[in-house]
């Protein structure tokens, strides 16, 4: 019993270790680019651009000839002709139209692979920062919880017979043990923040998980001192290269082929037939010869007017829906070029109080050794401090997220881009 227990304790560590996760750490920028390369979604939604591109060729095709024979068999062949031949469909005007159509549709599915492809790096981009965001938080509960451990060490250090020394040793053994489990709870956010990166970049890697090269926001300083152009030419490239508005440049250069499509049905289709007929007047006496068939495909009954008037129907709301949206685009723009810029202000304005209340927490920590101040009111600086601390985490976070969200609705990386 007893080796069988040892024997499966070894199976158990060896295909622990097989199955272990390796811990690679990586940049936002090397995140971004195994996303590209390996995301499956990505890879998946490439497929729809070829299925775009068969599309064309499709719309493109050619109507098959029908073949047919029309024989007659016994005496009734001496009054009447057998035949054989072939039927040719002719479209008149309308492949190239509707190749055309096809055409604007892959356009459009092409900016939509582009579009996706961009949120998705925005999409990495918000999921690393959340990592950093996590682990700052756990840094700064690791900074209290030693704090804390810190002033029970001193409150144990007390005299037994000094004033309320009792109560001081709970209290400090009391917010202590609160403070590991915030720690505990912190740490959680940290991994779920670490699994939803993993979730975000989908690379299909069941032994590898990926993590932020930086330990906290202070290590990343370049995520704290973005700066941005002036307000008229980020409108300027929002309304350039938004991807709603590719889009809807898109649906309107489809609606505009289908307007022409529509139109075009009223063209008469031709048939052309071809074949040879042949007649037995006796046995020794046969008639026979080709023959040449035309004929039109008329829009009499039906003249396809109500899907004309629904193609421009369609057409007229695109391009209302596209001002619309131009309207609001500038709008949001500058929504979100305020909110950052005030946002960052309060960043900076909260990492200078917390820097002074860090200070005043020193000086008060050295008067509490000297017994004057309470524990009490030292308790309340280091809970002001842990909330300006807190609130400057916040600001952080707030002001790298609306410039995210800048970035989706510009459509662009305004690093990249030249002219700035």
């Amino acid at each position: 019993m007893k080796k069988t227990i040892i024997t499966l304790a070894v199976f158990c560590l060896t295909f622990c270790g097989v199955q272990a996760e390796e811990i690679i750490k990586i940049d936002m920028n090397k995140a971004i680019e195994i996303a590209l390369s390996k995301n499956v979604t990505y890879q998946s939604k490439k497929h729809n651009l070829e299925i775009a591109e068969k599309n064309i060729k499709i719309a493109n095709r050619l109507k098959n000839p029908q073949f047919f024979a029309h024989t007659l068999i016994g005496p009734v062949t001496r009054s009447n002709n057998s035949q054989i031949g072939a039927n040719i469909p002719v479209e008149i005007g309308k492949r190239g139209v509707r190749k055309k159509v096809a055409q604007a549709e892959y356009d459009k599915a092409k900016t939509e692979l582009e579009q996706y492809e961009y949120n998705l790096k925005i999409d990495v981009m918000d999921a690393y920062f959340n990592i950093l965001v996590a682990k700052s938080y756990y840094i700064l509960m690791q900074r209290k919880e030693r704090w804390y451990k810190n002033v029970l060490k001193m409150a144990e250090g007390k005299k037994r017979t000094e004033p309320r020394y009792e109560v001081d040793m709970l209290r400090a053994k009391t917010k202590h043990e609160r403070e590991k489990m915030e720690l505990n709870y912190l740490q959680a956010n940290v991994n779920s923040a670490i699994c939803n990166f993993n979730k975000i970049l989908n690379v299909n890697e069941q032994n590898i998980s990926y993590d932020t090269v930086e330990n906290s926001l202070q290590d990343n300083k370049e995520l704290l001192n973005i700066t941005l152009p002036n307000y008229e030419h980020l409108e300027e490239l929002a309304l350039k290269h938004n991807f709603e508005l590719k889009i809807s440049e898109d649906d309107i250069k489809i609606a505009n082929r289908n307007v022409s499509l529509a139109r075009h049905q009223v063209i008469p289709d031709l048939y052309l037939a071809s074949g040879y007929a042949y007649q037995k007047m006796s046995v020794t006496d046969p008639y026979q010869g080709a023959y040449i068939t035309t004929g039109l495909d008329l829009p009499i009954f039906y003249t396809y007017r109500p899907e004309i008037q629904k193609a421009k129907i369609i057409l007229e709301r695109l391009k209302y829906d596209k001002i619309g949206y131009e309207d609001v685009l500038r709008y949001t723009i500058q929504d979100n070029y305020n909110r950052f810029y005030l946002l960052k202000k309060n960043m900076e304005k909260s990492r200078k109080i917390y820097n002074d209340m860090d200070k005043i927490l020193t000086i008060e920590s050295k008067a509490y050794e000297k017994n004057e101040i309470r524990l009490m009111d030292l308790m309340g600086i280091e809970d002001s401090q842990q909330q300006y601390m807190t609130e400057y985490i916040n600001f952080v976070s707030h002001y790298y997220k609306a410039y995210l969200e800048l970035l989706r609705h510009l459509g662009c990386d305004i690093k990249n881009v030249q002219t700035l």
